[in-house]
C-alpha cells in the first residue's frame, strides 16, 4: 500500500515538473510569468500552444507572424494570457477540425485572455460552428481586430443545434457563424470584425445563423464597444437569420456601445435579417446599425425582442429593402424599447411598418423618419396587441410612390392595449406636410429636458446627434 502511494506521489511530481518545464522546450525567451512571459516569435512557437498546458501561463508576441504556406494547429483549450503586443498574425487558413468546428481557439477558459492582436487576411473554411478567434469564449477577447473571409462553397457535413424560437422540445439543425466567436460567455471588448461572409448557391434545409461578432451571447456574456464592417451575402437560401452583431442575445447578456456597418443581402422564403440582433432576450444599449439590408423580412435594430428583452438608446441609420415585411426598429416586440430611432430609406414590395410589425410589450420615446418606396404603409406599426403599450412616438414619412393603403398610426389596436401621445407627419413631396396627433397636444407630456428636442414642431431624440457623430 505504501509503495503504491509512493509511486502515485512520484508520478504526480513528474507530471507537475513536466507541465511546468515542457513549455520551455518551445520558447527561448521568458518564463511564462506575468513579469517574464513566453515570447512568441515564430509560427512554430504559436502552433506549440496546441501542445502545452496554457492555464496560468503568460505569452506575448515578439513580432508579426505570417502563416503563408503553413498549417495552423488549432488550439483546443486556452487558459493563459496572450498579449499580441500590437502585432499582426496574417494569412491564416482555418479549416474544420474533426468535430466540424473552424476557429483558432476552440475554447477559451474563464482564465483565458486574448488582447492587443490583429488577425489579417484570414480565410475560414466553415463548419458546423465557425468563427475567427474562438468557438466558445468564457474568458476575455479585447482590443483585437480581425479581417477575414468566410465562404461556403458547399454545405458543411456536420451540424449544430438550436432551439431559439421554437418550442424547447424541438431541435433544429443549424450552421453557426460568428465573426469573433460562436458562443460568448465572457467578454468581447473593443474588437473589430471586417470582411465578407458569403455562400455559393446550394440547397440546404438547415437553419444558418450568421452574425458579425458572435452567434450566441449567453447569460453574463458582454459585447462592449465592438464594430463590424463588410458584407454578408446569402442569396437564394431557404432559411437564414442574419444579424450585424449577434444572432441571439440571451437573457442576462449585454450588448452596448457597439455598431455595425454591414451591407447585408439575402433572399429565400425564410431569409431574414436584423441590423444588430436577431433575437434579443437580454439588453442592447447605446448601439447603432448604419448599413444596408435586403431580405425577405428585415428589421433595423432587432427582429424579435422577447419578454425579457430590453433595448435602450439604440438606433439605425441607413437603408432597408424587403420582399415581404420591413420595420424600422423591430419586427415583433414583447419586451421594452425606449429612446430608440430609425432615420433612413425604406423599400418594400409588400408592407412597410414604421416602428414595429407587432407589439405586445412597451415602446416609448421612439423616433422614425424615412423616405419610403412602397404602396402600403403603417406609419407606426401594423398590430398593437393585448397588453401592448406605445407612447411618445414621432413618425415622419416622405412617400416616394403613389400610396394605395396608408395609416397614420397603427393598422390594428387591441382594446386591451394603450396607445397615446403619438404624432405622425406625412408628405408626398417633402415640402408640404400633413400632421396628425392621436391625442390633442400629444407632445405636452414629453420629456424635453432629457429626452426630446423641439425644433419648431419637428422633434428629435437628444441622443441622435451624439450617435450620428460617432458614425461619421
Amino acid at each position: 500500500m505504501r509503495k503504491t502511494l509512493l509511486l502515485i506521489l512520484v508520478l504526480l511530481s513528474v507530471l507537475f515538473l513536466f507541465l511546468t518545464y515542457y513549455p520551455r522546450l518551445f520558447f527561448t525567451e521568458g518564463n511564462g510569468t506575468q513579469d517574464s512571459p513566453f515570447v512568441i516569435k515564430t509560427v512554430k512557437q504559436f502552433n506549440s500552444l496546441s501542445k502545452i498546458q496554457t492555464k496560468g501561463k503568460f505569452f506575448i508576441l515578439g513580432n508579426d507572424l505570417d502563416f503563408s504556406g503553413v498549417e495552423l494547429k488549432p488550439i483546443k483549450v486556452f487558459g493563459g494570457i496572450l498579449d499580441g503586443n500590437g502585432h499582426v498574425i496574417k494569412n491564416l487558413k482555418i479549416a474544420p477540425n474533426k468535430d466540424g468546428n473552424s476557429a483558432i481557439f476552440e475554447k477559451i477558459l474563464p482564465t483565458g485572455q486574448i488582447k492587443n492582436l490583429t488577425f489579417e487576411n484570414l480565410v475560414i473554411v466553415p463548419g458546423a460552428k465557425s468563427s475567427s478567434i474562438s468557438i466558445f469564449n468564457q474568458g476575455e477577447i479585447k482590443d483585437c481586430k480581425v479581417s477575414a473571409e468566410l465562404f461556403f462553397k458547399e454545405p458543411p457535413k456536420a451540424s449544430s443545434e438550436v432551439r431559439y424560437y421554437y418550442p424547447n422540445t424541438v431541435t433544429i439543425l443549424a450552421i453557426k457563424v460568428g465573426g469573433i466567436a460562436t458562443v460568448n460567455q465572457g467578454k468581447i471588448e473593443n474588437c473589430t470584425f471586417s470582411g465578407k461572409i458569403a455562400s455559393e448557391i446550394f440547397e440546404d434545409e438547415r437553419l444558418y445563423l450568421i452574425s458579425g461578432i458572435c452567434v450566441e451571447n449567453e447569460k453574463d456574456g458582454t459585447i462592449d464597444n465592438c464594430k463590424t464592417y463588410g458584407e454578408i451575402t446569402f442569396e437564394r437560401f431557404y432559411s437564414v437569420d442574419i444579424a450585424g452583431i449577434c444572432t441571439w442575445n440571451k437573457s442576462g447578456g449585454m450588448i452596448k456601445n457597439s455598431s455595425s456597418s454591414f451591407k447585408i443581402k439575402t433572399d429565400g422564403n425564410f431569409a431574414n435579417a436584423a441590423g444588430l440582433v436577431f433575437r434579443n432576450d437580454g439588453t442592447i444599449s447605446r448601439s447603432i446599425f448604419n448599413g444596408q439590408m435586403e431580405g425577405n423580412s428585415v428589421a433595423g435594430i432587432v427582429y424579435v425582442n422577447s419578454k425579457t428583452g430590453f433595448v435602450d438608446k439604440t438606433g439605425m441609420i441607413g437603408s432597408l429593402t424587403a420582399f415581404n415585411s420591413v420595420c424600422g426598429i423591430v419586427e415583433s416586440n414583447l419586451g421594452r424599447i425606449f429612446e430608440s430611432f430609425f432615420n433612413g430609406e425604406i423599400r418594400s414590395y409588400n408592407n412597410v411598418n414604421g416602428v414595429f410589425y407587432e407589439n405586445f410589450g412597451k415602446i416609448e420615446d421612439v423616433y422614425f423618419h424615412a423616405n419610403v418606396y412602397t404602396k402600403n404603409i403603417n406609419n407606426i406599426g401594423y398590430k398593437l396587441g393585448d397588453g401592448g403599450e406605445v407612447n411618445n412616438v414621432f413618425s415622419k414619412v416622405i412617400f416616394k410612390n403613389q400610396k394605395e393603403r396608408f395609416n397614420y398610426f397603427v393598422n390594428y389596436i387591441s382594446d386591451k392595449a394603450l396607445f397615446g401621445n403619438c404624432i405622425s407627419v406625412f408628405s408626398d413631396d417633402g415640402v408640404n406636410f400633413e400632421r396628425k396627433a392621436n391625442i390633442s397636444d400629444s407632445s405636452k407630456n414629453w420629456d424635453f429636458e432629457n429626452v426630446w428636442l423641439d425644433k419648431d414642431g419637428e422633434y428629435e431624440l437628444r441622443l441622435m446627434e451624439e450617435m450620428l457623430k460617432n458614425t461619421r
